[in-house]
């Protein structure tokens, strides 16, 4: 290999090194973003699971005091009694149908997330590797240099 060849080497190592590194800070900074936006998705489809519960015990509880009732036809169409209404009903499947839609689409983003993590294990390995053999080609040209600068003072 002359010269030439080892800096063109070392400048091709540089170039992906610098490349590499930038794709690592851009991966990194949009797995950040997306682990704060899971872990925010995760709080409010919680919520909404806990609301779903409260409108189907609320619902289920109510269901068993009518049932109590002697006269269960005017408790349940009780405009009091919002409860029992077809509106609550389609309401509370509304709220299933958009909490499953809402976990389905949530799996996806963690699989991308997941795969995020990966590439950016990939790309510090990659960085690694890169500045290793940076490190490599430098040494051995300052090794190269040292020798011509020792062969270059001895007296033949």
């Amino acid at each position: 290999m002359n010269q030439y060849e080892v800096e063109l080497s070392l400048a091709e190592t540089e170039s992906a090194l610098v490349n590499a590194a930038s794709s690592l800070v851009d991966h990194e900074r949009r797995e950040r973003f997306i682990g704060e936006r899971i872990g925010y998705y995760r709080t409010l489809i919680r919520r909404r699971k806990d609301v779903i519960q409260i409108l189907e015990a609320d619902y289920s509880s109510n269901r068993s005091e009518d049932d109590n009732d002697e006269d269960l036809e005017c408790s349940t169409l009780s405009p009091t009694n919002p409860r029992k209404t077809r509106q609550h009903d389609e309401r509370l499947v509304a709220l299933r149908t958009k909490h499953m839609t809402d976990e389905a689409s949530l799996q996806g983003v963690v699989e991308l997330h997941k795969s995020i993590i990966a590439e950016i294990e990939t790309l510090r390995r990659r960085v690694e590797d890169l500045t290793e053999k940076r490190d490599d080609i430098v040494k051995k040209m300052e090794e190269c240099r040292d020798l011509i600068v020792d062969s270059s003072t001895v007296d033949w």
